[in-house]
């Protein structure tokens, strides 16, 4: 697989949400030998992103804090309102990637369950080989995360009201979909029970 241009790429990593369903923060759940927020944060550093962003907001915001403070090249962005929805933290994760001169950015919730670095270098390969402003990774014609998108498109969606559709916006860029095979792109866990039943799927045999 070619190497993308070396431009600065953020990662945008949304564990802003208060996994209600799940009864526990779901970026601390046991994932792949270590937590879920870890294995994220690992796929994009792999796939060469830097520096990573986790936007954390609400009750679970001081116990992420404290568990990627030793993380390296990872920054922590609060959501003070993320009631407001998944744009807000995209918003406010995105500026900080502005901020810190990215180039290009991806996005993804802390709760897709990503098989590995793969998954984000192949979405970013179509990005800069399509010279796209905007990628989405994709599964047997399913949209899902990440998300990877130039700079003007960041600046379009900080732009938005909180009423606002993201992908909505995001088509007005004409988004390449990029196949993959990796089916967690457009999956969530959102209870013990998705837990269980894609921990069945990265076993070993």
């Amino acid at each position: 697989m070619p190497r993308p241009p070396i431009l600065p790429i953020a990662a945008v990593i949304l564990a802003a949400g208060e996994s209600s369903r799940m009864g526990q923060c779901k970026a601390l759940i046991a994932w792949s030998g270590s937590t879920l927020i870890q294995h994220i944060i690992q796929c994009h550093q792999a796939a060469g992103c830097s520096p990573v962003l986790v936007v954390v907001g609400g009750s679970h915001e001081d116990a992420i804090r404290k568990h990627v403070a030793s993380m390296d090249d990872v920054l922590v962005v609060q959501n003070p309102n993320p009631s407001l929805g998944m744009l807000s933290s995209i918003q406010r994760g995105l500026e900080a990637a502005v901020h810190a001169g990215a180039e290009v950015m991806t996005f993804c919730p802390v709760d897709v369950p990503l098989q590995g670095a793969l998954t984000v270098k192949t979405t970013l390969t179509d990005f800069f080989g399509h010279q796209a402003e905007c990628a989405v990774a994709s599964f047997e014609g399913r949209r899902g995360h990440p998300v990877a998108i130039s700079r003007r498109v960041a600046q379009a969606l900080l732009a938005l009201d909180s009423n606002s559709n993201t992908r909505e916006a995001l088509a007005e860029f004409s988004p390449v979909f990029v196949p993959t095979t990796d089916p967690a792109v457009c999956e969530n866990l959102n209870s013990p029970d998705d837990v269980r039943r894609w921990n069945k799927r990265v076993e070993p045999d």
